[in-house]
């Protein structure tokens, strides 16, 4: 029986999609990113985008929840959503700095959206005081007394 050329194989037709098209494709994806990007930089008070998915994108009824869903689909997407993040950072640094009466709304955002935290300072001080065995018999009564009031001081704290 003689060999079959590689080229004769034939390889099964790839399977076809079934049911309904697909409605993110990486091109509407784009699309929103970019119209969400438009948006911010189009007016100052443009910041948050649950607005523009709710009341500006009309092309489809969105969910703040597609942001998520879209960025795990498509690198090129999750690129304009940290561009368009920043963007909504710097504005919310901007208006809390420009308008006192606003500052608290843009704390609490800075925080929640943003990975700001307020500064806490913990200072500490410990003597760790390391002796051996060898230096107690140096001590005398007096300092073996006073290290054993210490100790028994430290413990009952």
């Amino acid at each position: 029986m003689p060999k079959k050329d590689k080229s004769e194989e034939t390889s099964p037709a790839p399977k076809k999609r079934r049911g309904r098209p697909r409605k993110w494709t990486k091109e509407r994806a784009l699309e929103l990113g970019n119209a969400l990007i438009a948006w911010i930089e189009a007016d100052p008070d443009n910041i948050f985008w649950e607005q523009f998915l709710y009341m500006e994108w009309k092309k489809d009824k969105l969910y703040p929840e597609i942001i998520s869903y879209l960025s795990g689909q498509y690198d090129e997407f999750l690129q304009l959503i940290k561009r368009a993040k920043k963007l909504q950072e710097y504005r919310l640094l901007n208006k809390g700095l420009s308008n006192p009466a606003t500052s608290s709304v843009v704390i609490f955002t800075a925080k929640n959206h943003h990975g700001y935290a307020d500064k806490v300072e913990t200072k500490s001080e410990q003597r760790v005081t390391q002796t051996s065995e060898s230096d107690l018999t140096q001590l005398s009564d007096e300092q073996l007394r006073r290290l054993v009031q210490d100790l028994v001081r430290k413990s009952d704290n």
